[in-house]
């Protein structure tokens, strides 16, 4: 089974779900419980012109889709009751989760504002270990920090939070690896201190770590060329979000997955954003979150 979390409402999450949904075959479907607002899902399906008729736990198509729904509340927001509502189906139905795109700003956990998805899974679980981690047919990379103002970097890597999360990725990297390549902080990974001294920790980290014999990490290489060095079997691990993200939704497009590793549940979503700016406009290409359903349905993902 996959349970899908709504995502925020006043985005292109529904519309993206409903259209991949159609796109799968009557038994695939089966597979799939949408965790959501009703009235929210209600308002989106009438503005698209989707016809449908709704019970309390199914929208009927007139295509002849069936989608098992789960109503949720709003408070504190309607993304974070969706996803509390989604985890505990997952947890108790060892389910997979796939989590629809939402602001930041929307993740509300004991009265605190998370930041983000993973920020969220990652206080819900009390795992501080998770960790972020992008993939697509060729590329594989995983983020030493995540949404962090970039003045808090350098200052955040420290030796003991380096090495923790450096051995919880090794511990837990969930595909066939051959190399690991790590890249450094500043540029040229600051050139013996002409840039910085950020990078002295990671060195010296990544140098105890050859040293206990793991011959197949490497580093660190500066940021802008570790990108050459990646392939479907080797990790990049980046030390911030936009020195791996920007090359990475270049390179993948339409077709890479965001997910967090380390949790007691399988989770997933698309690497793309809520799209504010089209929301509603009926404009919006489903094309990743087929691709992620695919996924989680064992299938080939195509990019057809």
């Amino acid at each position: 089974m996959i349970a899908v979390s709504q995502g925020f409402e006043r985005s292109i999450s529904i519309e993206v779900f409903i259209k991949a949904f159609f796109a799968l075959t009557r038994e695939e479907q089966k597979e799939i419980i949408f965790f959501c607002h009703i009235e929210t899902v209600n308002h989106h399906l009438n503005t698209l012109g989707i016809p449908f008729t709704s019970s309390k736990d199914m929208l009927s198509f007139s295509d002849g889709s069936n989608l098992h729904i789960v109503e949720c509340s709003a408070l504190p927001t309607q993304t974070s009751s969706c996803l509390v509502a989604a985890i505990e189906f997952c947890r108790i139905n060892n389910a997979k989760l796939l989590t629809m795109p939402s602001r930041k700003d929307q993740f509300i956990f004991n009265n605190t504002v998370m930041n983000g998805h993973t920020g969220f899974l990652r206080e819900y679980f009390k795992n501080n270990n998770a960790f972020m981690m992008f993939f697509s047919e060729n590329y594989k990379i995983a983020l030493m920090t995540e949404h962090v103002a970039l003045d808090k970097v350098g200052p955040l890597l420290t030796k003991d939070f380096l090495e923790n999360k450096l051995k919880f990725i090794l511990s837990n990297y969930p595909f066939y690896l051959e190399n690991i390549y790590i890249s450094g902080i500043n540029p040229h990974c600051g050139e013996n201190g002409i840039y910085g001294s950020e990078d002295k920790n990671l060195i010296e980290v990544i140098k105890s770590f050859q040293n206990q014999n793991i011959k197949h990490l490497h580093g660190p290489f500066s940021g802008d060329t570790l990108s050459a060095k990646l392939s479907s079997n080797n990790l990049g691990i980046f030390m911030f979000h936009d020195q791996a993200l920007s090359f990475f939704k270049f390179a993948a497009g339409k077709f890479g997955l965001n997910v967090t590793v380390g949790l007691p549940i399988e989770r997933m979503s698309v690497d793309h954003g809520t799209a504010e700016d089209i929301f509603l406009k009926n404009c919006a290409d489903y094309s990743s979150t087929l691709y992620a359903l695919n996924f989680l349905l064992k299938k080939s993902p195509s990019k057809n």
